[in-house]
């Protein structure tokens, strides 16, 4: 899980990297979107991770 969430969390930052150095968002729309899609990303997988247990 945690390589995963490295992983998407490098991926974003990178895509946000791209989109600041466009002049498209600026650097502190990457960081709370970054933090907003790492928060969803572990909350559907700790749901879909207790959903196989049961």
């Amino acid at each position: 899980m945690e390589k995963f969430q490295g992983i998407i969390r490098h991926a974003l930052t990178f895509l946000g990297g791209i989109l600041v150095s466009r002049g498209i968002i600026d650097p502190s729309m990457v960081a709370d979107t970054v933090g907003a899609v790492m928060t969803i990303v572990g909350l559907i997988w700790s749901i879909a991770d207790k959903q196989k247990r049961i």
